[in-house]
C-alpha cells in the first residue's frame, strides 16, 4: 500500500475506500487511519469525504427515484440520517424542502387555504350584513316622542361623535371629546339609545367589532361600533340643519324631575371619575359599589359637586396617610375611603364648613354640556350648584323653579347619613 502522506480520499482504491470506513466505524484513531492510508487532510474533513450512503427500499416520493442518500455522519452522532434524492433534491424530512415538487405543492396548499378564507370571510359578510339588519329591526322614532333623558343623550353622542362628512357616529374609541365622565356612563348612554331604537348600527361596520363563535355571529361590542340615527326624515349625510335640530335639547317645566335625575347622575359620575382618578395615583384599586354609590348621592343632596370634589380629596388623603403609617395592607388602606368620605361629609354638614370648590380635572363631557346649558340653562354654574337647588332653563322659561318634593334639600335631617365605625379599615365595598 502507498503512503506518500500527500493522498486525498477520492485517489483510494475502492477497497481502501471501504477498509478506510470500516476502520473509522470500528473505533480506529483518525490519526493512525491517515498516516497508514498516506492521506493528506485534517481528521475532521475525513468523514466528509467519505461518499453518501445509500438507502435503498422506499423510492423518491417526488421523482419514484428508486433510492435515497445521507451524507455520512461521525461515529459519535446521534438520530436518524437526513436523506435525500439524489437525482430531485427531495429531503422527506425537511419540512420545508426546497426541491421543485415541494414548493409546488406548498404554493397549491396556499392558494387552497387563500381560496377557503375568501370563502370563509364572504360568509361571514353575508351573515354580518343579516346581523345588522336584525339589529336594525326597528321601526324609526319621531322626535316629538323622546322623552328629556333620551333627547339629551342622543344630541350629546350627536355632537362628540359625528363624522367630519356627517356620514356616520364614530366609535367611541374614536378621538373625540368624552360622551360622558366615566366609560360606564358613556356605554350606558349607547345601550339606551340603541334599545329604544334611536340609534342603529351602520351598515359599514367591520366584523371585528363583533363577536363570532363557531362561524357564528353572536354580539357586538358596544363602544367598538359605528351607528346611524334612526329617525324618520333621516338621510345621508346629515345635513346642518338636521344636525341643529337633533343635537339641541327643548325641556318643559313638567320635564323638571327628569332633569334633576340626570344632573344627580352626572354629577355622581364626575364624583366617581374623579375619585378613581385620586385613587389611582396612590395605586389604590377602587370599586365604585352600591355603598360608595349612596354614599356620592348623599352628599350630593348637600354639596355641589365642586364641594364634594375637596372631601373626595381628603377622604384619600387620609387613606393614603393611614397606608403610610403602616401596618395595613394597601387593599385596607384603600377599602377606608369611603368611610372616611362619609364622616367628612357628616363633619361638615354638621359644622357648617365653608369649603372651597375645587375646580374640574377635565373639561365637562358632551352630556353634562348638553344638559347644563341647553337643559338646565346653569352653564358652568352646574359644577357648583348642589343638584336640584334651583333649574334655569333658556330653551323653556326664563324663571327659577323651585325643586319638586322629591328632590327638595332643605331641612333634611343630618343623620340621614348612615354613620359607620371608627375603624378606618373597615371594609366598606
Amino acid at each position: 500500500m502507498e503512503n506518500d502522506g500527500n493522498r486525498r480520499f477520492s485517489d483510494l482504491t475502492t477497497e481502501e475506500a471501504e477498509k478506510v470506513m470500516e476502520l473509522y466505524y470500528g473505533g480506529e484513531r483518525v490519526d493512525s487511519i491517515l498516516e497508514r492510508f498516506g492521506l493528506s487532510m485534517r481528521a475532521s474533513d475525513l468523514v466528509k469525504a467519505f461518499p453518501p450512503q445509500v438507502h435503498l427500499g422506499a423510492p423518491c416520493a417526488r421523482c419514484n427515484a428508486a433510492s435515497l442518500h445521507s451524507k455520512r455522519r461521525s461515529r459519535t452522532a446521534k438520530g436518524e440520517p437526513q436523506i435525500y434524492c439524489p437525482h430531485c433534491g427531495h429531503e422527506p424530512w425537511n419540512g420545508h424542502c426546497r426541491c421543485e415538487g415541494c414548493v409546488a405543492e406548498r404554493a397549491a396548499e396556499a392558494h387552497r387555504r387563500q381560496e377557503e378564507a375568501q370563502v370563509r370571510e364572504q360568509d361571514l359578510a353575508d351573515k354580518l350584513h343579516l346581523y345588522i339588519a336584525w339589529c336594525n329591526s326597528a321601526e324609526p322614532f319621531n322626535p316629538a316622542d323622546l322623552t328629556i333623558r333620551q333627547r339629551v343623550y342622543l344630541a350629546a353622542l350627536i355632537r362628540s361623535r359625528l363624522s367630519d362628512q356627517g356620514l356616520y357616529l364614530n366609535t367611541l374609541a374614536h378621538d373625540g371629546p368624552r360622551l360622558a365622565p366615566t366609560e360606564e356612563m358613556e356605554i350606558e348612554v349607547l345601550r339606551a339609545l340603541y334599545k329604544a331604537g334611536i340609534i342603529h348600527l351602520h351598515p359599514g361596520n367591520g366584523i371585528k367589532a363583533f363577536t363570532v363563535e363557531g362561524g357564528e355571529i353572536k354580539s357586538f361590542l358596544l363602544d367598538r361600533v359605528f351607528w346611524t340615527v334612526n329617525e324618520e326624515t333621516y338621510g345621508e349625510p346629515f345635513s346642518h340643519a338636521h344636525v341643529a335640530e337633533l343635537s339641541s335639547v327643548r325641556v318643559a317645566r313638567e320635564e323638571h324631575d327628569e332633569s334633576v335625575a340626570l344632573w344627580r347622575e352626572l354629577a355622581a359620575a364626575e364624583c366617581f371619575d374623579f375619585l378613581s382618578f385620586l385613587a389611582g395615583e396612590h395605586q389604590f384599586e377602587i370599586k365604585v359599589g352600591p355603598k360608595t354609590m349612596h354614599v356620592v348621592n348623599e352628599l350630593l343632596a348637600r354639596f355641589p359637586a365642586a364641594e364634594a370634589f375637596s372631601l373626595i380629596s381628603t377622604a384619600v388623603r387620609r387613606a393614603a396617610s393611614y397606608y403610610q403609617r403602616g401596618g395595613v395592607y394597601r387593599a385596607q388602606a384603600a377599602n377606608s375611603i369611603v368611610g372616611n368620605l362619609e364622616r367628612l361629609g357628616l363633619r361638615a354638614i354638621e359644622l357648617k364648613w365653608e369649603m372651597t370648590p375645587f375646580r374640574r380635572r377635565v373639561d365637562p363631557s358632551t352630556l353634562s354640556d348638553v344638559l347644563s346649558h341647553q337643559v338646565l340653562g346653569l352653564g358652568e354654574r352646574i359644577f357648583t350648584t348642589i343638584p336640584g337647588r334651583v333649574i334655569h332653563s333658556s330653551s323653556a322659561h326664563d324663571d327659577l323653579l323651585p325643586p319638586t318634593e322629591a328632590e327638595a334639600i332643605e331641612g333634611r335631617p343630618t343623620d340621614s347619613l348612615p354613620r359607620l365605625s371608627d375603624s378606618e379599615g373597615e371594609d366598606v365595598f
